[in-house]
């Protein structure tokens, strides 16, 4: 049996405001990563996005309720899942 060990990154593309080709920027820093870490031994497994929930706690939510705060929050994270062979 094969055994593996894993890498887990987030990825966020920086794409500048002003880029006549958002597309080719993001797919840029992409390859540029895959490539990274292929040099390394890494595989890409795959792609996952995981909810992250933020609590305010008590003071956070006592903010909320006067308009002065959000309270709790929540966040997509989007993270890249590498293998290799060990």
């Amino acid at each position: 049996m094969k055994k593996y060990e894993y890498k887990v990154t987030n990825f966020e593309a920086n794409v500048s405001s002003s880029s006549d080709n958002v597309a080719a920027e993001v797919s840029g820093q992409v390859e540029s990563l895959f490539e990274d870490y292929a040099a390394e031994g890494w595989e890409l497994l795959g792609q996952y996005k995981f909810m992250v929930n933020y609590d305010a706690g008590c003071l956070g939510n006592i903010l909320a309720n006067f308009n002065m705060g959000d309270g709790d929050s929540s966040e997509v994270i989007n993270t890249l899942v590498f293998r290799r062979e060990v």
